[in-house]
């Protein structure tokens, strides 16, 4: 019995490892026409209430680039839209008990193709970017 089960799990194994990339996607969410642009979700906290209002600046391209898009204060999460296959570095600073946090992170929103659904579909990953602070 046992030698008849280690090569099936094995090439379990082999098949589950083989495929790079491989999700499954809802054909209810798909887009069917390739978008231009995504919009970019940036979380500042874990669904719980932030801390105090964050200065959130979203950068084309690396921080060091300096390339600012746009500059704002917000108190929640929010979005933008954004060109696709482009870098993003997203910063949000805050001060807690005087003491200045900044929080930072980098996203290349792309669109992928999927066609397990009746008609090609589309869908944009990389698009979601968590601002949040850890520790303070």
């Amino acid at each position: 019995m046992r030698k008849k089960v280690y090569p099936f799990v094995c090439f379990l194994i082999i098949l589950l490892f083989s495929c790079e990339g491989w999700e499954m996607v809802s054909c209810d969410s798909c887009l069917y026409e390739e978008p231009t642009v995504a919009d970019l979700h940036i979380s500042l906290s874990n669904g719980e209430a932030t801390q105090g209002i964050y200065t959130v600046t979203i950068y084309k391209g690396k921080l060091e680039d300096g390339i600012v898009l746009e500059s704002f204060e917000t108190y929640l999460s929010t979005q933008r839209e954004v060109s696709l296959n482009t870098e993003y570095t997203v910063t949000a600073s805050t001060t807690i008990n005087g003491n200045t946090y900044v929080s930072v992170g980098s996203v290349v929103p792309r669109v992928k193709t999927y066609y397990g659904c009746d008609d090609v579909c589309y869908y944009v990953v990389n698009d979601k970017i968590r601002l949040r602070l850890k520790y303070y």
